[in-house]
């Protein structure tokens, strides 16, 4: 066994959902502190072993955006499971990565409703769905296949998306 690595069989993967937030025609994103200024995401957060993944989308939204204003519109098939460089050790548990369940979430408030946890979200922004794929694709850390994933769940998506007015067609 190489240094700094588990046995295939010891190998854990963090339950993870990420909520694909929008208000209007625009999503919220988010930079993280360790990450360059120009590195954004959709939120997402880990899930405890006693909470469903629902229950943590509305935990994790509330800890890391600091408001309880959404409403989850669906889940999506999809999933995503990608590796960190090296283990994290979170809870007493060494995790090589995570396994994202993504979920379309609607925000129901206003800017000043967000209060972002600043010990770990440098800030947030709103984009369009015609800029997305600009602004979130990107192949280092832990965004390789992001962008990827992201698509296929916004198609996935699309009917309830295209009900409140966002086109999913116009992306590729």
């Amino acid at each position: 066994m190489k240094k700094g690595h588990l046995p295939e069989g010891e190998q854990i993967y963090r339950s993870n959902v990420s909520f694909i937030t929008f208000r209007g025609p625009e999503f919220l994103l988010v930079n993280l502190l360790q990450w360059p200024p120009d590195y954004w995401k959709f939120p997402q957060g880990g899930v405890n072993p006693e909470e469903s993944p629902e229950q943590a989308v509305k935990r994790e939204f509330q800890e890391e955006l600091g408001t309880d204003k959404i409403k989850i519109l669906g889940k999506s098939k999809i999933t995503r499971k990608y590796a960190w460089r090296k283990p994290i050790n979170i809870d007493n548990k060494l995790y090589v990565g995570q396994n994202q369940t993504f979920f379309l979430v609607e925000f129901l408030g206003d800017d000043s409703d967000i209060a972002i946890k600043d010990d770990e979200i440098r800030t947030f922004c709103w984009t369009t769905i015609f800029d997305l794929k600009r602004v979130i694709n990107r192949r280092e850390l832990d965004f390789r296949g992001y962008w990827e994933t992201i698509r296929s769940v916004l198609k996935e998506q699309c009917d309830t998306l295209n009900s409140y007015g966002i086109s999913v067609n116009t992306i590729d």
